[in-house]
């Protein structure tokens, strides 16, 4: 009906009369599109394929899907996240650590696994820094939180801790902020 009445108050029926430069925008979008779609799927189905190769210990072939779908889209996250985990797994730690750094880059303020992963990966101040984000972030969204996101919060804070024991023993307050990160973990 409300063709109908565009047609009859414009007098021309606009759905159906050729617009060239129309044709060619139109056309453009939907091929911008076709390859978006196109590339998001390629990269859902080589992330998959990764996984699988994962699950089947064959971590060299999965670490060559996520490659391959970091060179289509070198800012998705999951290609990051799988690419940094296959990389350690491999005993490639700074790749790993490069592809972390990029997912928090990405995904400041809602992955704090990748924080976590990172604060593993580091020691002293830096390893307590990226344990505090993440745990900052389990924190923010502690009414939501899934009873394992509950159990990491918690090992992080002992791994923070743990910190205080070791790395940062010389720290002029290490023995209170070892005994308050203990009472927050339970």
């Amino acid at each position: 009906m409300a063709i109908k009445s565009i047609k009859h108050n414009i007098g021309v029926d606009f759905f159906h009369t050729p617009k060239p430069h129309l044709k060619s925008h139109i056309k453009c979008e939907m091929e911008c599109a076709g390859v978006t779609i196109h590339k998001m799927t390629e990269i859902e189905d080589l992330l998959s394929k990764a996984e699988e190769l994962v699950d089947a210990f064959q971590f060299e072939s999965a670490r060559d899907c996520t490659a391959k779908a970091l060179e289509l889209d070198a800012r998705s996250v999951k290609a990051l996240q799988l690419h940094a985990a296959i990389s350690i797994e491999l005993g490639d730690i700074p790749t790993g650590h490069q592809c972390l750094q990029a997912v928090i880059q990405e995904e400041p303020e809602s992955l704090p696994d990748a924080y976590l992963a990172l604060a593993q990966l580091s020691t002293g101040k830096a390893a307590l820094d990226y344990y505090v984000k993440g745990i900052q972030i389990f924190q923010k969204n502690i009414d939501t939180l899934q009873d394992e996101d509950r159990l990491a919060a918690s090992s992080a804070m002992c791994a923070v801790a743990e910190l205080f024991m070791t790395d940062l023993c010389e720290e002029e307050d290490a023995e209170q902020r070892c005994e308050e990160a203990l009472q927050h973990a339970k």
